[in-house]
């Protein structure tokens, strides 16, 4: 099956207006033949990643938990850490939760593609 792609500029633009227009890419909602049975989505493409923003009191109050499952090994790291180390991860994880919960998530998912620069046709 053929896909078509849609190439999205994520300089200076919201996380979560972005997160939703991917979503919404991903599930194949633009497609006029859209069933929620069906995975008609399309390849998202998204570039500039780094120049994304977060409202600046949601990344420092924003935190996201992990354990190691030892005592003590709660770890945590706020948004803003994220967003310095590797805003791809912050991106992932919100179209990842704003996709539904069934056997086609993981399959939408591998048809997101995200770059942290400029983006390119021959790096495709």
């Amino acid at each position: 099956m053929q896909r078509n792609v849609v190439t999205i500029d994520a300089q200076d633009r919201r996380l979560g207006n972005l997160a939703t227009e991917i979503a919404y890419y991903l599930e194949g909602k633009n497609d006029p033949s859209f069933e929620y049975h069906k995975d008609n989505g399309v390849q998202v493409i998204v570039y500039n990643i780094d120049t994304m923003s977060v409202h600046p009191r949601k990344a420092r109050q924003n935190v996201y938990y992990r354990h190691s499952g030892y005592r003590k090994g709660l770890h945590k790291k706020s948004w803003q850490d994220i967003l310095e180390e590797d805003p791809r991860t912050l991106l992932k994880s919100a179209v990842e939760r704003m996709l539904p919960k069934n056997k086609m998530q993981r399959e939408r998912m591998k048809r997101l593609v995200l770059y942290r620069g400029a983006y390119t046709k021959e790096d495709n």
